[in-house]
């Protein structure tokens, strides 16, 4: 048996299976996928329809010059992903205990205060991105967001 004992110990230990991130980098990931995705969508439409959405200068892009809204828009989803997805993890950590002591089993009790952070993290974010107007659209994002992602776990519990 000591021999034995002595012959595995030489050996590298097997890999062992890798731990889940920590809960605020694995919700803010999914809102960058989630929003770099939407601005890849959103990117290759405005290369579709050959669209200016900013102001126009004297001189037209050309065919090609659209499609560099597809990797801008993308990288534009995931930079604002990332910022009101870290905002939406921290006020879901804070609410915790809150949304724990909630009473009931309906849709809008499981799934409710998480569209309500996620409305609170994309406000926080429009203030700070682009005033009252911009805090509007980024909350509904922000609550559109959250329900998307939580929607089948809300369903199925």
């Amino acid at each position: 048996m000591g021999a034995q004992a002595k012959r595995q110990s030489k050996y590298p230990p097997k890999l062992r299976p890798r731990r889940p991130l920590p809960k605020l980098p694995q919700v803010a990931l999914q809102w960058v996928s989630a929003w770099a995705v939407a601005g890849l969508a959103t990117g290759i439409l405005l290369m579709l329809l050959k669209a200016l959405p900013f102001a126009e200068s004297g001189i037209k892009p050309t065919d090609g010059g659209f499609a560099l809204w597809i990797p801008g828009m993308a990288l534009a989803g995931a930079a604002a992903g990332l910022g009101v997805g870290l905002l939406y993890a921290g006020l879901m950590i804070v609410t915790e205990e809150w949304r724990n002591g909630l009473e009931g089993d309906t849709l809008t009790i499981r799934l409710g205060p998480q569209v309500m952070c996620g409305a609170a993290a994309g406000l926080v974010a429009g203030v700070l991105a682009g005033g009252l107007g911009g805090s509007v659209f980024f909350a509904f994002l922000g609550a559109c967001t959250a329900a998307a992602l939580n929607w089948r776990s809300a369903r199925g519990a």
